[in-house]
């Protein structure tokens, strides 16, 4: 069985944190800049009979869906 032999040295342990921070920037980056990609289906609080949609920028849109 084959097994990845990584030593830690000064070198990697350094580019394994650089890669850290960077991943998790670019996540932070993305989900600040695109943030109703996390909160498609918003109900704003509301109960289930509003359609909620999210906007870019500014509060969600919210429209009362008509009783039948």
């Amino acid at each position: 069985m084959w097994r990845l032999q990584w030593t830690p040295d000064r070198a990697g342990v350094l580019w394994l944190l650089v890669s850290a921070i960077v991943a998790i920037g670019f996540f932070a980056a993305v989900m600040i800049r695109y943030p109703y990609i996390q909160q498609r289906n918003a109900s704003a609080g509301f109960s289930a009979d509003w359609d909620c949609t999210p906007q870019p920028k500014g509060e969600p849109i919210c429209i009362k869906r008509i009783g039948r």
